[in-house]
């Protein structure tokens, strides 16, 4: 209909020009060829859009990114070691499960105080529906505030073997040098710190020998 419609226009046009180009004794053949090429270009550029529409492909929108959990990093909680109870008797919800140096070989038995050890494993609050606040590390039973405590750790077994989510990041490594322990024979345990400021004895212990 639109095609139609413009070739009825160019008909009037063409038809018109060469009506007034005689009234006005103007050079009769110089409008009939500037009408019809300005016809011939109305019909062509039309013709091109008609026929070209269909192969313009639309852009197809990108597909949203997937929502991503954030990715927290191990917080720095030192200082909530500096003022731990001397005796702490209370059990914790949690474990000490690995002894190693920082690079992630395992310790045990004899350990060189010139080495860096890490102990690790994971915390949770009194309730089990939250992290633990802090890991402290005891030796002979006594708070050792001078080790580098990290809570926050990506923990998906615990999530697993707790069934919530909210223990995602319940592991804490804690870092100390074992010439900070002293030469001789040593027992490492761990203490978490729960949300209400109390702390309690956590499961899992290690013995070495400091040379």
């Amino acid at each position: 209909m639109l095609l139609l419609t413009i070739v009825l226009l160019g008909v009037a046009y063409v038809g018109a020009r060469f009506a007034l180009a005689r009234a006005g004794a103007v050079n009769t053949m110089t409008n009939v060829t500037l009408g019809v090429t300005i016809f011939v270009a109305f019909v062509l550029g039309i013709t091109a859009k008609t026929l070209l529409e269909p192969l313009v492909v639309a852009p197809v929108p990108a597909a949203p990114l997937a929502a991503q959990a954030p990715v927290l990093a191990p917080r720095d909680v030192s200082a909530l070691c500096a003022h731990v109870e001397k005796d702490v008797s209370a059990q914790g919800n949690g474990f000490a499960d690995e002894f190693n140096d920082v690079s992630g070989t395992k310790l045990s038995g004899v350990v060189n105080r010139n080495v860096e050890i890490a102990v690790s494993g994971w915390a949770v609050d009194r309730d089990s529906k939250s992290d633990a606040t802090a890991a402290c590390l005891f030796v002979d039973g006594k708070p050792q505030p001078q080790a580098a405590s990290f809570v926050g750790v990506a923990r998906p077994d615990i999530v697993a073997a707790l069934k919530n989510d909210k223990l995602a990041d319940s592991g804490y490594v804690i870092r100390v040098s074992a010439r900070r322990l002293g030469v001789g024979h040593h027992v490492v345990t761990v203490a978490e710190r729960y949300t209400d400021g109390e702390f309690a004895r956590l499961n899992g212990s290690f013995e070495i020998t400091v040379r």
